[in-house]
């Protein structure tokens, strides 16, 4: 479960592209969330959302990665997007065999 505080200031489409990645070498693309203005409108609101681990997934640490892009503009949209650092957040993957300790 991930939950996001998120500040929209503008009426603007984003594009968000996002990832899962293990300490090792399995990386899991998301869904891309696209909206053409903020769903909740303006403010600082709290967002909710599940994502699996890939049962593929080696134990350790995890990495979920968003990348957002920002547009308010025609030349924003198809030349030149608003961008910003991406969000990271690192978890600890239980492995099985940690799952299969008494």
């Amino acid at each position: 479960m991930i939950r996001q505080r998120v500040r929209y200031v503008r009426n603007c489409a984003a594009h968000v592209d996002r990832a899962l990645y293990d300490g090792h070498t399995h990386r899991e693309f998301l869904r891309d969330v696209d909206y053409d203005q903020p769903p909740l409108g303006l403010g600082t609101k709290t967002i909710t959302f599940d994502e699996d681990v890939p049962a593929n997934f080696k134990g350790g640490v995890g990495e979920y990665r968003a990348l957002p892009s920002y547009s308010c503009n025609p030349l924003q949209k198809y030349y030149w997007p608003i961008t910003r650092p991406e969000t990271l957040l690192r978890f600890e993957i239980v492995g099985d065999e940690a799952l299969a300790s008494p």
